[in-house]
């Protein structure tokens, strides 16, 4: 998954989206990209960090997922 891309010097953090989205109930987060509802919902008016802070519970959660 590519998380970042440069543009006139400056990193963008493009979002987390494989489309495959399938909400997990029981895990309450995307079957695809991980996310939570509200994570979605307001990606595109989080700050870099913000999104940063995602990314790193993305990975938690897929690791916990895969058992990796």
């Amino acid at each position: 998954m590519k998380t970042t891309a440069k543009k006139d010097n400056v990193t963008l953090h493009l979002s987390p989206c494989v489309g495959i989205c399938k909400l997990d109930a029981a895990e309450n987060h995307c079957q695809g990209c991980f996310r939570s509802l509200d994570e979605i919902r307001n990606w595109m008016y989080l700050a870099d960090e913000e999104k940063l802070a995602i990314f790193e519970r993305i990975a938690e959660r897929k690791a916990f997922k895969t058992g990796e």
